[in-house]
């Protein structure tokens, strides 16, 4: 679905919710064109914009709701005491970004940094090493907490033109930090929804904080994926909806096991395994040895669409299935697609 240029930016932020291709009051899992929506985090339309000073003032970023980082990706370096969560604001001009992050052991040692992810185009394609998923306007950007500085730096694989409107303000108390990050859209592609992109209201995103250096010693957190591969590729990013100023955003995605009984160990006994479901649409499932990512709006009764980590593919099982999943990625696969968990 093609949305039409028209000459009022203001009109466009009035539209937008008109024009997308997720269903918001369904199925949020994929956009019309079949690309996975993975974590959707809500960026608020400000009529305010924040002041970019590294400092969180009353009332300032009240209206842009709080998202957790939540999957580790590296504890090479033990992550205990890592915390990291961001916020999200927009306007016709700009975006705008607070990243507050804590460390029990403090903020005094190296390699504290966060990563910003965005895709304007909504681009998900896979890539790594010699095979990049990245295209115009995907951006990586890098920033250092410690040395403290307010520059930045592109990935391998990221749009390498310079963001001149970059703007960033930092301020570390503790074990604590706080980042302010401004950026106008025309160094990001513009707008979609003045492109004639099919996602007029959302866009690719992603946030990563890390403590450490090296591969063999850092740990490091992210929102929307627990995997590290959003530096090569662009398809496990998160999604980010641009509210329309009067959209109050989409209702919490519950578990689909939101009533099942948890053991003292956190994992609840469902018809797929035990499982533990607090990062839900991701689920950890004892029986599959890893991640699996809920389709979201899919009755646990009629089945259950998800995407296996570990296999690296689409699994189709059901509550009353005894442990059976059908490969969606690979029919071929087992017995005639079928295995057993």
């Amino acid at each position: 679905m093609k949305t039409t240029l028209l000459a009022s930016a203001t009109t466009l932020i009035l539209l937008a919710a008109t024009h997308a291709s997720i269903d918001w009051d369904g199925d949020t899992s994929q956009t019309s064109e079949g690309y996975d929506t993975w974590a959707i985090a809500n960026a608020f339309f400000t009529g305010t914009p924040p002041t970019i000073d590294g400092v969180v003032s009353s009332g300032e970023w009240d209206a842009a709701p709080r998202n957790e980082l939540e999957f580790t990706t590296h504890s090479s370096m033990d992550p205990e005491g890592l915390a990291a969560a961001f916020r999200v604001m927009w306007d016709e001009d700009h975006i705008y970004i607070l990243i507050e992050g804590t460390d029990g052991v403090g903020i005094a040692s190296a390699g504290h940094k966060f990563e910003l992810y965005i895709s304007t185009a909504y681009t998900r394609k896979f890539g790594q090493w010699m095979l990049p998923g990245y295209e115009e306007n995907d951006y990586q950007i890098t920033a250092t907490i410690n040395p403290l500085d307010t520059f930045y730096e592109l990935g391998l694989y990221s749009e390498q033109t310079p963001l001149q409107s970059f703007l960033r303000a930092n301020t570390v108390a503790g074990d604590h930090y706080v980042s302010e990050v401004k950026i106008a859209w025309s160094d990001l592609g513009g707008l979609p929804a003045g492109r004639g992109l099919v996602n007029s209201d959302y866009i690719g995103f992603d946030v990563h904080v890390q403590r450490g250096t090296e591969n063999n010693n850092r740990a490091k957190l992210a929102w929307a994926a627990p995997v590290d591969v959003a530096w090569a590729s662009t398809e496990d990013w998160g999604t980010l909806r641009l509210l329309a100023a009067d959209d109050p955003g989409p209702g919490p995605v519950e578990s689909l096991w939101i009533d099942v009984e948890e053991n003292d160990l956190g994992f609840k006994e469902t018809g797929i395994g035990w499982i533990m479901d607090s990062h839900y649409p991701h689920v950890f499932a004892l029986s599959f040895g890893g991640w699996l990512t809920i389709e979201h709006g899919v009755s646990a009764l009629d089945g259950i669409h998800a995407y296996d980590h570990t296999l690296g593919a689409w699994i189709w099982a059901s509550e009353d299935s005894a442990g059976w999943f059908f490969n969606l990625s690979d029919p071929a696969s087992g017995s005639g697609g079928w295995h057993r968990n």
